[in-house]
């Protein structure tokens, strides 16, 4: 899976902190690596660049969230496991 986020990369880390909080264990960053899931946080662009940065990020993202949020951090983990472990 791929966290990142449209602003300066703490909502990603926040984000991923949820998950590893809740059991998720993260890896570190690799390049040749082809993400099952790409997350995005939204933030707002403060600039015509950041806008377009935003817009290619969200493009190719497969989940889209407004902020990284705890509860749902523990939810998805929680679908994530069931999934892995079936």
């Amino acid at each position: 899976m791929s966290i990142l986020d449209t602003e300066d990369g703490t909502p990603s880390r926040r984000f991923s902190e949820f998950l590893s909080d809740v059991g998720a264990t993260l890896l570190e960053h690799r390049s040749d690596a082809k993400p099952d899931l790409r997350i995005v946080i939204r933030g707002t662009p403060v600039s015509a660049e950041a806008r377009r940065r935003a817009e290619v990020l969200e493009e190719a993202a497969d989940l889209i969230l407004g902020a990284p949020r705890p509860a749902f951090a523990r939810l998805f983990a929680s679908a994530c496991a069931a999934w892995v472990n079936d």
